[in-house]
């Protein structure tokens, strides 16, 4: 259980970060400059990528801590607030050390109390820095799980009395191929999988949300979705991804509880209440009010076609699918 962990992780002392080599240690590559991506078998990426190296990783954290580390807990669910770290590929590719991160986080915790106006918000911004060691920690639960259960990768964590039905036929190929390109019809979900083909990123709120979709609304298995992170998304890690896909589909550690299925337009307007994340990713709704947006389940093909005429339709309903995934669910646990 993640709660344990965390505690146990939270009371344990942190170790210093790792000093910088001594120079005379490096070795000194001569030669012609290194291969090009080309040189190596590889097209360049469609995807916009962040500038990378320990440099540009330490100007992201800077950034963080002085300002955006105060109001995570508040608005990090927000995917149009820039409230998030971006941290994830620099700790993927050690770019930047977890150990370097959380020194930058004792820090900004000290420092709450003198940016912030009144003892309750210097408070408030204490536990919102840490709120995001929070999220340091499940990185490290999920190496942990990883670690031990190595088997997770290819398999459910969590045992079922009967293995989950997930769909092979009924039209499962064309939604999966609708939800690759993000074209399902939920202005949120697609406007998630089209952050990830356009950045190589995706923003965690929506990771969960696309996930309980392709799980849940299509009863995609899994590892189809993880294996499509695995080969877009530049902080793509092997624990982590896993574990968050496993969580969303209900078989992992710690699980969400498979009767708890995210509903993608409640989402949408709850953590994009105005459209500007959707707007930003869909340009066919870019032009669309908020409200239209979060109504696209509910109008007919007439109010659709004048909003909105290159969007498309819900490609399913998903209160309807909501009771075929508990059904499927429900016989997976040995019900009837």
């Amino acid at each position: 259980m993640f709660s344990y962990f965390r505690r146990k992780w939270r009371d344990r002392e942190k170790a210093e970060p790792y000093a910088a080599p001594d120079a005379d240690r490096l070795a000194e590559v001569e030669g012609d400059a290194l291969p090009t991506i080309g040189d190596l078998g590889f097209d360049e990426p469609d995807a916009q990528i962040r500038s990378a190296g320990t440099d540009a990783a330490r100007g992201r954290l800077d950034a963080f801590c002085d300002g955006a580390i105060y109001r995570y807990e508040a608005d990090r669910d927000y995917p149009a607030r820039d409230a998030t770290s971006r941290l994830s590929a620099d700790l993927k590719w050690g770019t930047i050390g977890i150990r370097e991160v959380y020194e930058a986080t004792e820090g900004a915790k000290a420092d709450a109390a003198s940016d912030a106006g009144s003892a309750d918000a210097a408070d408030d911004a204490r536990d919102s820095v840490e709120e995001f060691r929070s999220q340091l920690a499940w990185r490290e639960f999920y190496a942990h799980v990883l670690f031990f259960n190595p088997n997770v990768v290819a398999e459910n964590y969590r045992a079922y009395e009967n293995g989950i039905d997930w769909r092979s036929g009924d039209g499962r190929d064309e939604e999966l191929l609708a939800w690759k390109a993000g074209e399902t019809g939920y202005p949120i979900v697609d406007a998630g999988m089209r952050q990830l083909r356009r950045e190589a990123y995706m923003h965690n709120r929506v990771r969960m949300i696309v996930a309980s979709f392709l799980t849940k609304d299509l009863l995609v298995d899994w590892r189809e979705g993880y294996a499509h992170f695995r080969e877009h998304l530049a902080d793509h890690d092997t624990a982590n991804d896993n574990g968050g896909w496993q969580w969303a589909a209900s078989t992992g550690t710690d699980a969400q509880p498979y009767f708890r299925i995210f509903n993608p337009m409640t989402q949408g307007e709850r953590y994009d209440p105005d459209g500007e994340y959707v707007r930003e990713y869909v340009p066919e709704l870019a032009g669309v009010d908020a409200g239209t947006i979060h109504s696209w389940h509910e109008l007919g093909n007439e109010e659709r076609d004048e909003a909105a005429p290159d969007y498309p339709a819900p490609i399913v309903d998903h209160g309807e699918r909501r009771e075929r995934a508990i059904e499927t669910f429900e016989r997976a646990r040995g019900g009837e």
